[in-house]
């Protein structure tokens, strides 16, 4: 498999859940996530939320989805809504947290909205801007 190119690893108190001191989240350029594993980095080091830029995924991805996605988490997604190859983001994250996506789109960038729903509302906003959108 392929190793993961690029990562950012944080964690922050975890307000939402009197059953847990921490919320440990994470940002991978993925630069697709086939073949790589994104589950056993996100199993290994125990991460609640690992946020996804360049999936590289369709809309019709299932067997993709579901090789990423270990036991015990979810992943949704905002696929590139064109036809070109590349871009899209995702989020991977336990299912014990309730996540609600809102509905926004840009045209200049690819992104995703989320609201973290435990207790207290935490939104997320994962992001990503390809280099073609600053050519003229």
């Amino acid at each position: 498999t392929t190793p993961i190119v690029q990562e950012k690893y944080f964690s922050m108190p975890a307000w939402f859940s009197s059953t847990c001191n921490s919320l440990d989240l994470c940002l991978l350029n993925a630069r697709s996530v086939r073949n790589k594993t994104i589950s056993d980095f996100t199993t290994d080091l125990n991460i609640d939320i690992t946020a996804l830029t360049e999936t590289w995924l369709n809309s019709n991805d299932e067997a993709s989805i579901t090789e990423i996605c270990p036991e015990g988490f979810k992943f949704i997604h905002a696929p590139r809504n064109n036809n070109k190859r590349g871009g899209g983001v995702g989020l991977l994250f336990k299912n014990n947290l309730q996540m609600r996506k809102l509905c926004e789109s840009f045209s200049s960038f690819e992104s995703m909205d989320i609201l973290l729903l435990n207790l207290i509302n935490v939104r997320i906003f994962v992001c990503y801007i390809s280099s073609s959108s600053f050519t003229s």
